[in-house]
């Protein structure tokens, strides 16, 4: 099964002039302060939150466990420096990051299927306001694996999936994510912004 690494960066250009500091808009000092602890190959202070979508589908037995994940930018510089700091790499540049993670929240899906060409499409939602990405990677060379189920052994494709949502400043507060399972069936999920805010304390 091919390795993944787990931060993605994009580069998206935004420009924000005068906005307050918050999770979704770190100050320049945090930013950096997270380009260099990666760069380091230091663990990661901030929080990403994590859950198991495919859980109550074929319970606790998957070899590998799927997960959908919330980066924020904090963790998206920190996994630029880590990323160049794993490959050899020189240290990114401040502005290319900040370019890349700055009012962005990336959402990585990394589910199991028997099937070719599967996605879980991801959407976010806040008081009736949905939130389509600005940015839809699907994986399209998925990994070959074999899973235990309840029902015995299997072999099917991981993959992981990527979205990039450019978030306004009102979304911070808290927001849903929802996205559709291979047999399209949607799940929702409430994610919690305290831990991010603590991040930036």
């Amino acid at each position: 099964m091919r390795k993944r690494i787990l931060f993605f960066v994009v580069l998206l250009t935004v420009s924000v002039p005068g906005q307050a500091s918050n999770w979704l808009t770190p100050s320049d000092e945090q930013i950096t302060k997270a380009i260099d602890l990666g760069f380091q190959g230091q663990k990661p202070p901030y929080h990403m939150q994590s859950f198991n979508p495919q859980k109550s589908k074929v319970g606790d037995d998957y070899r590998q466990q799927p997960s959908i994940s919330v980066v924020t930018p904090l963790l998206c510089a920190y996994g630029s420096g880590l990323n160049a700091h794993n490959a050899l790499k020189d240290k990114p540049d401040f502005a290319t990051v900040k370019r890349a993670c700055f009012d962005r929240i990336i959402v990585t899906a990394v589910h199991i299927s028997p099937s070719l060409n599967a996605s879980w499409p991801v959407v976010l939602e806040r008081s009736g306001t949905r939130l389509q990405p600005v940015s839809s990677q699907p994986d399209k060379l998925p990994g070959v694996t074999r899973y235990t189920t309840p029902f015995g052994s299997a072999v099917g494709y991981q993959y992981t999936d990527r979205y990039i949502f450019e978030v306004a400043q009102e979304w911070a507060d808290g927001f849903q994510l929802i996205y559709a399972d291979d047999d399209g069936k949607h799940h929702t999920v409430d994610i919690k912004t305290s831990p991010f805010i603590a991040d930036t304390k």
